[in-house]
């Protein structure tokens, strides 16, 4: 009797394949490459936006903006207090980062212990990390939804800028519409 040989293991299952290295990077380069892109564009497109107005006078109050090629550089190479503008700014930041790595090593020896005020302590650090996307969603409803409100409501189409000039806006009460 001849016995056929299917390539299934001991049990009669079918053998998974393992995929081939370039499979593998392939794949691993495949969930990466959104996270990278949102990287690339928050870090180069400002870079390039940098770099385009490094050599452009801007004028901030007017339309006398216009390019001025190498001369802000020059300018700034040749300033007498170019040197008492780097040593303070070099103060600054020194300054800023001992407290700052001191401060975050204090609070986290502190919260690394465990005391019955740490989950109370640890809730007050976390809790303005809430705060910043409650204050923004009620500042955008605001300025969508209230009648006499933002430059939003006032320059879409359909907005309350006919409202605004006859006075006949109703007021915004919560929970209307």
């Amino acid at each position: 009797m001849t016995t056929v040989t299917t390539g299934t293991g001991a049990r009669g299952q079918a053998r998974a394949r393992k995929p081939s290295a370039s499979r593998r990077v392939l794949k691993a380069w495949g969930f990466m490459s959104p996270a990278m892109a949102l990287l690339l564009s928050m870090t180069v497109v400002p870079t390039l936006y940098l770099v385009y107005y490094a050599f452009r006078h801007e004028d901030l109050l007017g339309p006398n903006s216009h390019w001025v090629g190498f001369d802000n550089f020059r300018r700034v190479l040749t300033d007498a207090n170019i040197g008492w503008d780097a040593f303070t700014t070099l103060q600054f930041v020194v300054l800023a980062v001992v407290i700052e790595v001191l401060l975050g090593l204090g609070l986290a020896l502190m919260l690394s212990r465990k005391l019955a005020e740490t989950n109370l302590i640890t809730a007050m650090f976390i809790l303005p990390l809430g705060v910043a996307p409650v204050v923004s969603a009620l500042v955008s409803a605001c300025c969508w939804t209230r009648p006499m409100a933002g430059s939003i409501t006032t320059c879409r189409p359909g907005g309350s800028s006919t409202s605004r000039s006859t006075g006949s806006a109703s007021r915004f009460t919560p929970g209307s519409r």
